[in-house]
């Protein structure tokens, strides 16, 4: 899926020596807009559940289901509205050449956020959330090709 050195294949299964980075960027803010970089605010065990990947027998025909993510920040210096905020973080592994090779570990939206004390837990679902059609809404038939299309549009895969 991602490109990786011959020396990341290697030391993946030699070492435990590794980063986690991230950023978040607000909804309705500038596409030119960098994000925030809330790699010094992540604290505790980030989680990465990708149900219908690591169960096979849990995958119903038919039936979708979101990748989740949950993280943990101490409150960000910055101020912004974080709900439905696209969230990206990576991977870092540290190689014996001393250099940190990144891969991504998918790009998330924030769906929740229980604030406690100084820590923020948030929960972040994958790019199906982008195909959710609010209930009310009249629903169409659509060939292959047209759902195709519209997947493609809504979630940037």
């Amino acid at each position: 899926m991602y490109s990786i050195s011959e020396e990341y294949q290697i030391q993946i299964n030699e070492t435990r020596l590794h980063k986690i980075k991230g950023k978040i960027f607000p909804k309705n803010w500038p596409e030119d807009f960098e994000g925030f970089d809330i790699t010094d605010n992540l604290c505790g065990e980030i989680s990465k559940y990708s149900q219908c990947t690591e169960n096979s027998e849990a995958f119903g025909i038919g039936a979708v289901y979101q990748g989740e993510l949950n993280f943990s920040l101490t409150k960000p210096s910055f101020s912004a509205e974080f709900y439905k905020s696209r969230v990206e973080l990576q991977f870092g592994l540290v190689l014996e050449s001393g250099i940190t090779e990144w891969i991504p570990l998918g790009v998330y939206y924030i769906a929740d956020i229980e604030k406690s004390g100084k820590i923020m837990k948030i929960k972040a679902l994958d790019r199906m959330s982008a195909l959710d059609i609010p209930s009310g809404i009249n629903r169409q038939t659509y060939n292959f090709e047209q759902s195709m299309q519209i997947i493609t549009e809504k979630t940037g895969v």
